[in-house]
């Protein structure tokens, strides 16, 4: 719920400016309160999260279970087509889509799933068969070796991963740096003000 408010904040801002970063004076106007918003659904979001990551513990074999049991595989699957033989993305998707509505009406496991029966869900959508052999497809539904495969940037392998966490604190630090001198300046200038007003009453 905290993470749709945080986008529907996003959107009021979006809608408000029109797309542009600078509009008039009345948008800029209204523009902070619904960042504040935005902030607050974000923080309420990262602690939920926080308290529930502190708390909960995976089960490996039951998810494993349900990894081997669902097709949660196939956009790994096309991936593969479009690595190993050039599919493009829609076109690979659009035969796995057929792949998997043809094991599901037939009872067939992802783990039971074929090379022979993805060149079939080619033909039905009137694509080139990508001849991939039963291994290949197996490895790729059976979602066991993801994340050594998704080693990309950004992509979520656990040496990226920890890549992207140490590149986001040291970013966090800068921020941090910059606001509390962004504090330091509000503070002088509050301080300078009061003097200025004190010697005007003569105080």
């Amino acid at each position: 719920v905290a993470a749709d408010e945080v986008l529907g904040e996003m959107m009021k801002v979006v809608t408000t400016y029109k797309g542009e970063a600078i509009q008039d004076v009345i948008p800029v106007y209204k523009t902070p309160r619904h960042v504040f918003h935005a902030s607050t659904y974000a923080r309420q979001g990262l602690g939920f999260l926080r308290c529930l990551l502190a708390t909960q513990e995976g089960d490996r074999d039951r998810m494993l279970e349900i990894v081997r049991n669902g097709y949660s595989g196939a956009p790994d699957l096309a991936i593969t087509m479009i690595r190993a033989k050039g599919y493009g993305g829609r076109r690979a998707h659009r035969i796995c889509c057929n792949f998997v509505r043809l094991a599901r009406e037939r009872g067939i496991k992802p783990y039971e799933m074929t090379g022979a029966l993805l060149d079939e869900a080619a033909r039905v959508t009137a694509e080139p068969e990508p001849h991939l052999t039963d291994a290949e497809v197996q490895e790729s539904m059976g979602l066991e070796g993801f994340f050594q495969k998704h080693d990309g940037l950004g992509d979520p392998h656990p040496d990226e991963t920890r890549r992207l966490i140490a590149k986001r604190r040291a970013e966090l630090e800068d921020l941090r740096s910059s606001q509390a001198e962004r504090r330091r300046r509000l503070a002088d200038a509050d301080a300078r003000l009061h003097a200025e007003i004190d010697a005007i009453c003569g105080r």
